[in-house]
């Protein structure tokens, strides 16, 4: 939460949020500090170590002999009707398969880091709730 346009879980402005009204003490600063380490500790986590795992085999791995190295999925007259992304529109059949296998890798980690973002705010609740 680091502008203006910044959102909190739920869809709340972070600059109406009670995060944008807190006064800076040592507490809220020790606060801040944990919900860091705990989001990082998230960020490094085994789903997504997996999915890098699996963007460096997808980057690497030899296609099948099944996606054609010569045929364009965008010119088949079986693609009628679906809309083809213009970074797409001129590859191969096996250089669509894998970018279309990373495009799908990176929506799901990029859900996955949506959601640890919004550990913040739960933490900085967790550690106002602890305080005298």
């Amino acid at each position: 939460m680091n502008g203006p346009g910044d959102k909190i879980p739920g869809g709340v402005p972070a600059e109406g949020s009670i995060l944008s009204k807190v006064i800076e003490t040592e507490g809220v600063t020790k606060a801040k500090g944990r919900a860091k380490e705990l989001i990082d500790e998230a960020r490094l986590n085994q789903a997504i170590k997996v999915i890098e795992r699996l963007e460096e085999e997808v980057a690497s791995m030899v296609m099948p002999e099944r996606f054609s190295r010569t045929k364009k999925p965008s010119e088949s007259v079986y693609r009628s009707g679906r809309v083809m992304g213009a970074g797409f529109h001129d590859l191969t059949e096996d250089e669509y398969k894998r970018q279309q296998l990373l495009v799908n890798l990176i929506q799901v980690k990029s859900s996955i880091l949506e959601a640890v973002e919004g550990l913040e705010t739960i933490v900085l609740d967790i550690e106002a709730t602890k305080q005298e």
